[in-house]
Order: C-alpha cells, then structure tokens, then sequence
C-alpha cells in the first residue's frame, strides 16, 4: 500500500520530462491523449511472472518495455522475491546508465529508463518469519532471499523492514500525502534551482561522481563518520556515492544548505537488511 501511494508524493514532471513520457508512450502506442501534456509520473507494477523482455523491452520490433514506460516514474515490483532472478539481474544495467538497449538483426532501438525502482516482498516464502504458524526452513528462507542478487541490492538506496501494523491503535497517526508532497515539491525546487545550468539533472539521484564533489560538500565530522561505516561494511564508491545523495536529499528536506551529521547518519540509517549496522550508528 506504502508503494502505491508514492506517485501521490512525487512532484508533478516538468515540460521537458513530460514530452520525454509521451514520446515512449507514442512509440508504445499507448498515449491516450494527443493534445494536453502529461504531468502525473508513471506508475507500473508489472505481475511477478512477467518475462525478461516484457521488463525490459524486445519483441521483433524491439518495443520499450515496463522499465522504459515507467521512465521519470515508479517501477513497483510486488512480491519481488517470486520473480525470477534473470529478469530482476536485467535490471542492473539500466539501473545505472539511466536507459537500455536492444537489439535484433535488423538493428538496435535505445530507449531512456531513468526509473525510480520500489519492490516488496515478504521475510520467507508463507510470510510469516518470525512467528509461530511459520513453517519455512533456514533452507527455504535463504534460497527465497538469494532470488534477490548483491548487484541489485546494492543498487536500491533504500531498504527497510515493515513491521505488522496494530489496526486497533488509536493513536496511530501519520501524515498525509498532501503534507508530504508540498516537503517533497520544495525539496525539488531547490535541487532545480542547484543543478538550473547543468543540463539531463533535474534531481538528486541523476548527479554523477562530478556533480557530488561540486555540490555535496561534507565538513570534517559528517566525513569521519561516512569513513568509519565504510571501513567497516567494506563499501564500495558506489554504494558510498549513494549514501552521500540520500543525505543531500535529507538535507533539501530540512532546507538546509549544507550536509550536516545528522543527514548523513540518517542516510547511513537506511539500509535496514545490514542488521548490525543499526547497533554500529546508535552506539
């Protein structure tokens, strides 16, 4: 329900992303209206037994596939775990060039998938990890778990765990969507107003290497603590770069300028798959 409702949060496209929309949907055959532009974001949530090429795209005449409709939206993946790990692995690579291409005798077609990736799935095959009417083995478990590869954990910014929700509680209360939208619409605008002389960025998430060190300067503490964790958790660049983007966003959330140490520990915080790393930040 939580990824369901993430488009309703989402800014509206700027013209520039939503004319990019409308050309894969043309090419697609499947814009419905000719006239006004697009300004809601794509939402697809293809079924678990969706094939490699209907994800990725293919077909004789190597049509764009749901990551490539889903371009400059949210491609949800629910029941992540029941999907085959071919097709969750074809995901890599567009995950991180930001488009995909294919290819077929009589040539190749590229198309743009800059996509915003959400997945669900439950702890174990019956969904009950952790509770007594549990039935899974260790074997099960861990075999349901592998279908998802380190590549592409490594690629999702964020994971957290969803604990069972108490219907009964009263005073469970959240936000709603329009309060988080107009957080989430200043947080864009001040990323628009930071990258409004580089041009294809629009967000945080679109920055490369470059773009961190001119526009994510971090001060000696935030440094040591983003050094210490990756010491210890062995992080790669890219997983590093990520987390310095989370805190960036943080920050434009909070309209703070400067990446402060409690942005970066609470991106460090986001990850709740590496268990330890939770004791590790809250000592």
């Amino acid at each position: 329900m939580i990824a369901k409702r993430i488009p309703s949060i989402l800014p509206n496209m700027t013209e520039e992303e939503s004319l990019e929309v409308m050309k894969i949907y043309s090419v697609a055959n499947l814009l419905k209206t000719k006239c006004a532009l697009l300004t809601e974001r794509p939402f697809r949530a293809p079924h678990h037994n969706a094939s490699t090429n209907s994800l990725i795209g293919g077909g004789t005449y190597a049509r764009p596939g749901e990551i490539s409709l889903a371009h400059n939206g949210v491609l949800f993946l629910d029941e992540m775990g029941e999907f085959s790990r071919k097709s969750l692995d074809s995901l890599r690579q567009p995950l991180e060039d930001k488009s995909v291409t294919i290819t077929r005798v009589w040539g190749s077609n590229t198309y743009p998938a800059n996509f915003m990736l959400v997945g669900a799935m439950n702890p174990c095959p019956c969904g009950y990890f952790g509770q007594e009417k549990c039935r899974c083995t260790d074997y099960e478990i861990l075999k349901y778990r592998q279908k998802l590869s380190g590549p592409i954990m490594d690629r999702m910014d964020i994971q957290k765990y969803v604990g069972i929700v108490d219907f009964f509680d009263e005073d469970l209360q959240g936000k709603s969507s329009r309060d988080i939208r107009i957080v989430m619409e200043k947080a864009r605008k001040l990323q628009q107003e930071r990258f409004r002389d580089v041009p294809s960025i629009n967000c945080n998430a679109q920055m490369t290497p470059a773009h961190i060190d001119r526009f994510c300067r971090l001060d000696s503490g935030t440094i040591s603590l983003l050094r210490v964790a990756a010491e210890r958790f062995q992080y790669i660049g890219r997983a590093i770069h990520k987390y310095i983007k989370i805190a960036r966003t943080i920050a434009d959330m909070e309209e703070s300028e400067d990446i402060r140490y409690e942005h970066m520990r609470k991106s460090l915080l986001s990850r709740d798959l590496e268990k330890d790393k939770l004791a590790f930040i809250r000592r």
